[in-house]
């Protein structure tokens, strides 16, 4: 976390820069909870929002997708609340190899699958996911036209009648 600590480092007017600065910010920080039960708290903390708007009933005994997933964390915790699968996807490599050894350690590794991809390289889904999630991702990607190719791309996942839940920061 040290070396992140002199923001003035980022070059705002090159975007390229601060994503690629941010992208391997998060590959150190996630990775970073090797202790499990500091990492079940992390999963509690990250799930607290679905609780409290109890979503669990939205993806109970159902399939989720989650594009950029980081650590896993919130995949792990809808499978822990009764998700019957789960499909994520982070562009961090780290991350992803992180996700797969928590979850093994978790016991839930056979019910959730994690693949590296970038949001905006994946192929088209075959609509057969019942809750979507994408959590602090967006609102990274570049412009407008990458935020409207995301949102498409990720539709394609979804069944009829599925549920999407996305968080974005924001002005």
């Amino acid at each position: 976390l040290s070396q992140f600590q002199n923001f003035d480092n980022l070059k705002i007017h090159k975007h390229n820069d601060v994503l690629t600065k941010h992208k391997r910010l998060w590959q150190n920080i996630w990775p970073e909870y090797q202790n499990i039960s500091e990492f079940k708290e992390l999963i509690k903390f990250r799930n607290k929002r679905f609780k409290f708007n109890n979503l669990q009933t939205l993806y109970k005994n159902k399939k989720i997708i989650e594009f950029g997933c980081g650590n896993g964390s919130i995949s792990m915790g809808c499978v822990l609340d009764g998700a019957k699968s789960a499909h994520a996807t982070d562009i961090g490599k780290n991350n992803i190899q992180f996700a797969k050894i928590m979850s093994k350690r978790l016991k839930i590794d056979k019910k959730i699958d994690f693949k590296q991809s970038d949001i905006l390289k994946l192929k088209s889904g075959k609509n057969n996911y019942d809750f979507l999630i994408c959590s602090a991702v967006l609102h990274h990607l570049k412009n407008y036209k990458d935020f409207n190719k995301a949102i498409k791309k990720i539709s394609t996942y979804a069944k009829q009648n599925s549920y999407f839940f996305i968080y974005v920061a924001g002005k």
